[in-house]
């Protein structure tokens, strides 16, 4: 019986560490020492690159990129990949509207050498797939909010 129970027990906390988003994985890699990151081992599909929003996505950007997906809202920080032109995956990282201007936990990309600054404006960066692998590093100098800054290789 306390096999039966370990066994049930080992599938569900399995099974919840694989449901973890790209950023939370990302995170905790990076927490547990990698400087390096390549964000092919974190996408298990087809693409050939990803759109990482450090900024939360807003109309405009909805009416004119993201029609087709009907789950995002204005106040979102989308991950969103694409093969061949067309969006193959994409993951909601948190909202501002939850949240205020930055999400608790984030992925940044700044300019190498660049530290993150409290009045910094955050963008949009695409990574392409032939040149994924991107320096890492956590920054929790905002009170409540952790950010992995991503800096090119």
């Amino acid at each position: 019986m306390k096999l039966f129970k370990y066994l049930i027990i080992s599938s569900i906390v399995l099974f919840a560490s694989c449901q973890r988003t790209i950023t939370e994985r990302i995170m905790s890699n990076v927490q547990s020492g990698d400087t390096i990151i390549d964000i092919v081992n974190y996408a298990d599909f087809p693409w050939d690159s990803v759109v990482i929003f450090s900024r939360d996505v807003n109309s405009q950007d909805i009416d004119e990129r993201f029609a087709d997906l009907e789950d995002l809202e204005v106040g979102d920080f989308p991950i969103i990949f694409y093969y061949k032109g067309k969006i193959v995956d994409y993951e909601i990282e948190g909202s501002s509207k939850n949240l205020g201007y930055f999400k608790h936990v984030g992925l940044v990309h700044l300019e190498k050498g660049q530290a993150l600054g409290f009045q910094d404006e955050l963008g949009v960066f695409a990574v392409q797939r032939k040149k994924s692998r991107l320096r890492a590093k956590i920054d929790d100098e905002f009170k409540d909010n952790q950010f992995v800054l991503l800096y090119d290789e």
